[in-house]
């Protein structure tokens, strides 16, 4: 029971924030046209429709090109932006102190002043446990496992399945730091969760 109101409030956070990211994009695309607030709608409703009229067939088959599409492309864009950020020197050069810290920025407030060590693992925990719950209840990964030909082939799918889930997540950030180096003011400065799709426009070639 427990286990079943965890994953369903964490996979509540999850859509959400899925739907606003997807709001965002549509925003970068047509941004005269489309808010982020409408691109949400406009995201939901899509989604929404396409799952409760096809099933989750609809989307089932597309999952292995989309996450080998996104894992190509990240692998390759994070070296190049990177490189465009003026490298380990840039970097430095562009973001403050606290992002070469164990606990970044996760130690100040909202006014700027540092709170103690407890606080920002806190704050860092926050971050890091609903990504563990959006693994732990992915229902899609156990029926893969639970479909492999031996206990050895399920074995190795896990291992592999965390160790290119740890690969992707810090691509994926390090394509935000860089992002930031990259655009420190702008729009982009009022809404850093754009930082990504901002970054993958302006800064990776088309």
């Amino acid at each position: 029971m427990l286990g079943t109101i965890a994953i369903l409030f964490a996979y509540i956070g999850i859509t959400s924030y899925q739907f606003k990211g997807g709001g965002d994009v549509l925003h970068l695309i047509f941004p005269d046209t489309v808010t982020p607030e409408l691109g949400t709608y406009i995201i939901a409703v899509f989604v929404i429709l396409t799952t409760a009229l096809a099933g989750m067939s609809s989307v089932a088959y597309m999952d292995v090109a989309i996450g080998s599409l996104v894992t190509v492309i990240c692998v390759i864009a994070a070296p190049y932006l990177f490189l465009l950020a003026g490298g380990w020197a840039g970097l430095h050069h562009a973001l403050p102190p606290e992002y070469f810290q164990v606990l970044g920025n996760y130690r100040l407030d909202a006014h700027g002043v540092q709170q103690s060590v407890g606080m920002g693992i806190v704050r860092g925990m926050e971050f890091l446990v609903p990504v563990l719950l959006l693994m732990l209840g992915n229902q899609v990964m156990y029926q893969k496992f639970f479909s492999a030909r031996s206990e050895k082939d399920a074995r190795v799918s896990v291992v592999g399945w965390v160790l290119g889930t740890v690969l992707l997540e810090t691509l994926i950030v390090a394509i935000a730091v860089f992002g930031r180096a990259l655009y420190p003011t702008g729009e982009v400065a009022l809404h850093p969760r754009e930082i990504i799709p901002y970054t993958a426009r302006h800064g990776l070639p088309a």
